[in-house]
């Protein structure tokens, strides 16, 4: 992976996560179905919360690019990708 390829992934993960995660907190949207409370909910919130602590202007160290690859293995924690994508084409 390129330098800035880490920065830029650092930085969208950091925003879309952030963004779910507020979006799930609310109490209107903790209501779903099972898929969405079971496993959707508890990857983003695990994935949420951990790392991303680096300022996304920082530098490149082994923080940030650990927190990419943490928040990827969170995401992909109960179901794969390809699973992911399966499941979202059936509902």
């Amino acid at each position: 992976m390129r330098p800035q390829q880490i920065k830029d992934e650092y930085r969208e993960l950091k925003d879309k996560l952030r963004n779910d995660a507020k979006y799930l907190y609310l109490v209107k949207n903790r209501n779903g179905s099972v898929l969405y409370t079971s496993i959707f909910t508890p990857s983003i919130r695990e994935a949420s919360a951990f790392g991303f602590t680096v300022p996304v202007n920082a530098a490149i160290n082994y923080e940030m690019y650990s927190a990419v690859e943490e928040a990827y293995y969170k995401l992909r924690k109960y179901y794969s990708l390809d699973k992911w994508e399966e499941l979202v084409e059936k509902h």
